[in-house]
């Protein structure tokens, strides 16, 4: 369980990022996931705080298992 939520949060948290900063400072989006998507500002930072969340998920799993 702790893996897949690591996985899942290092992929989202990455293409939440990639994102916000090709848009940002750059001319368009970067990454896997606005390819399959057309995401505004706001919502590429949100999926990196969900990354982050499903990170931290994982390590409070972690901790509680020892």
């Amino acid at each position: 369980m702790k893996s897949l939520l690591n996985i899942a949060g290092v992929i989202a948290f990455t293409q939440g990022l990639i994102a916000f900063v090709g848009l940002q400072w750059f001319d368009g989006q970067w990454g896997l996931l606005p390819r399959l998507v057309d995401l505004s500002v706001p919502v590429c930072l949100g999926t990196a705080a969900i990354g982050g969340l499903l990170l931290l998920a994982a390590t409070a799993v972690k901790t509680n298992r020892d």
